[in-house]
């Protein structure tokens, strides 16, 4: 709103934000002109206003999952909630999503390409902030480069151009270059660790099960030895009564 005391400011528009983003997801302009408040001889200061605030607990609960999972890079699970809701729905939240401000690229190609195909005023708007979103967000790319053949080949497309465009018009002094590939390595040494970490834990498994046979096989030949030897004690018995 305007100064309290003016008689020329009228009731300015809000629209509301998702994850701190630039894009509003509600929009709603003013209901009451400057020129209407004059005419009725009132000024701002004077005026009535009754808002109603709808609250949606659960909603806000996935939301607020939504944004630990971005904060914590856990982007499997931010493809697991784009797949588990309604299409229309996700591809909705696609759009509103393209703007924040908070790893934009790897937050926003983890659900389109989790939902497939995107297209229309969602698609145009995931492509409108995907150079600025590669600039601020350079180290993301190595996460989302598995991620291209899962796009649609519009958003492929202009992942492409985009990082292509930030690498040579934008980088003349190889800065994001240099960051990008720090990235690339630093990716990749955590990705190897990771297989490397799998293949321990496949070992011990092995290990633990090879033991636990060997520990069943034995148990199950001590009774038999034992009857065997009982046989062969009986036997004797018998030999030394005759």
């Amino acid at each position: 709103m305007g100064d309290g005391g003016s008689t020329s400011a009228s009731v300015a528009g809000f629209h509301v934000v998702l994850l701190s983003g630039a894009l509003g997801g509600h929009i709603c302009k003013p209901s009451i002109s400057a020129a209407a408040l004059e005419e009725a001889g009132a000024c701002l200061k004077e005026v009535k206003m009754k808002t109603t605030i709808c609250t949606f607990p659960m909603r806000a609960l996935a939301l607020h999952y939504l944004r630990m999972c971005v904060a914590e890079g856990c982007y499997e699970e931010i493809s697991m909630m784009a797949r588990s809701i309604r299409r229309e729905v996700a591809v909705h939240m696609a759009a509103a999503l393209s703007a924040v401000k908070r790893h934009h690229l790897a937050l926003v190609l983890h659900w389109v390409a989790a939902i497939g195909h995107v297209c229309g005023p969602a698609c145009d708007a995931i492509k409108f902030y995907l150079k600025d979103s590669i600039l601020e967000n350079i180290r993301d790319v190595p996460i989302v480069l598995p991620l291209l053949p899962s796009l649609t080949p519009a958003i492929q497309n202009a992942v492409k151009e985009a990082l292509l465009d930030a690498l040579f018009y934008n980088d003349s002094e190889g800065v994001l270059l240099k960051e990008l590939v720090d990235a690339l390595i630093d990716h990749t040494s955590k990705d190897v660790a990771e297989r490397q970490r799998e293949v321990d834990a496949l070992r011990l498994k092995i290990d633990t099960l090879t033991v636990a046979d060997q520990d069943r096989r034995g148990t199950e030949r001590q009774p038999a030895e034992m009857d065997g030897e009982e046989e062969g004690q009986g036997e004797a018995d018998q030999g030394i009564k005759a």
